[in-house]
């Protein structure tokens, strides 16, 4: 039975308990399709239109200087210094969003001990190829970061969609080509990378593989919607749609995974003036908004997997509430659909309410730092 009424009025302390979070009921939402208000996610057919902890001597180059210099002022979230230090896997499907996400966990001195590039929001070649192109320009390589192919189709079959008509051609909004060649090969995919905290930008198919393998990880997956509208159907987010049975295997499997879904990470948006202000910063700032511009064109857009990020980060900027959490897997209008179970045990922490401004600083003071210590792009 899903409970897609009520759910952000219910919400409680979670994950990251604390001050922060604004507003009590839903949000109202404008009728119609939300064309590129959606964000950088893609549609379907239903929608128009392991880790190395990082010690001191594994700081190098600029996330050195980030550690010891990254702040967010005003009214602000946790230390970012309180994070670098937390070893942590970086599953995610470059994707223009995904390009900002991993610039804003480096920005904030926690960047991952580990990336798998898997398919999604492009195919499995071209998101290697966009992981790797960033992984260069963070020299993630002097932290000895390995990058990790993942996987190619989802659990039953190919994947069932792309999201390159939002993300354009090369998966990043054209800036594939501004981004430095490889200095690491990819590794084969192994369940066994997929251990500890994971923090999910892509579909679920790698850690149902890692559950399936018998490991346990801790997950963070930027994915479903509740009572949001979904934006590659009607009713399904395009992370859960993508692989529906690999987001139920997760979401009812211990331990309790944290998600960030569509119905947080819509009310924070990014406008064309805020692409201005992230230009005149330069380096990963400058990229930032030449990858964004596209989803500007047509009002202030979301980046769902740059909230996500700031969830796993400061979970004090969101109200969370925990529930018994599935996906719908048979297929037909409701495939991909996030549910809950009302008499279930709770198997998932959802965010139901966030702190859009804060993620707003958080985010714009991580680029400014990072772009004072990453060559230009």
């Amino acid at each position: 039975m899903a409970c897609r009424g009520g759910l952000l009025r219910q919400g409680g302390p979670g994950p990251g308990s604390g001050a922060g979070a604004r507003g009590r009921g839903q949000r109202p939402r404008p009728a119609g399709p939300r064309g590129r208000r959606a964000g950088a996610r893609g549609r379907g057919p239903g929608r128009a239109g392991a880790g190395h902890a990082h010690g001191p001597r594994a700081r190098a180059g600029w996330l050195g200087r980030v550690a010891r210099g990254a702040a967010v002022t005003g009214s602000r979230p946790p230390d970012p210094r309180q994070a670098a230090h937390a070893p942590y896997t970086l599953v995610c499907d470059p994707g223009i969003d995904d390009l900002v996400a991993l610039l804003v966990l480096c920005g904030a001195g926690s960047p991952p001990s580990a990336v798998v590039a898997t398919a999604g929001n492009t195919g499995l070649a071209a998101s290697v190829r966009n992981a790797a192109g960033l992984h260069a320009l963070l020299e993630l390589d002097r932290l000895a970061v390995p990058l990790i192919e993942g996987t190619g189709s989802s659990l039953a079959g190919p994947y069932p969609g792309q999201g390159l008509d939002i993300h354009g051609a090369d998966g990043v909004g054209g800036t594939a080509g501004r981004l430095p060649g490889p200095r690491v090969a990819a590794a084969p995919f192994a369940p066994e990378a997929l251990r500890g905290r994971l923090l999910v930008t892509s579909p679920l198919t790698p850690v149902a593989h890692a559950l399936r393998a018998g490991h346990r990880p801790e997950v963070t997956w930027m994915g479903g919607a509740w009572e949001a509208d979904g934006n590659a159907t009607p009713v399904a987010e395009f992370n859960a749609w993508l692989d529906a049975e690999a987001a139920d295997e997760v979401l009812r499997s211990p331990p309790t995974s944290v998600v960030v879904p569509l119905d947080v990470t819509d009310r924070v948006t990014w406008s064309s003036t805020d692409l201005d202000a992230f230009a005149a910063l330069g380096g990963p700032g400058l990229l930032t908004a030449r990858a964004c511009r596209r989803l500007v064109l047509d009002g202030p857009t979301s980046l769902p997997d740059v909230v996500a990020a700031t969830a796993f980060l400061w979970p004090g900027l969101f109200r969370w509430r925990s529930l018994a959490a599935s996906c719908v897997t048979a297929h037909g209008a409701l495939r991909g659909m996030t549910e809950c179970v009302p008499s279930g045990r709770p198997t998932a922490s959802v965010a139901v309410d966030v702190n859009a401004a804060g993620v707003r600083r958080a985010v714009s003071a991580c680029l400014a730092t990072l772009a004072a210590t990453v060559p230009e792009v």
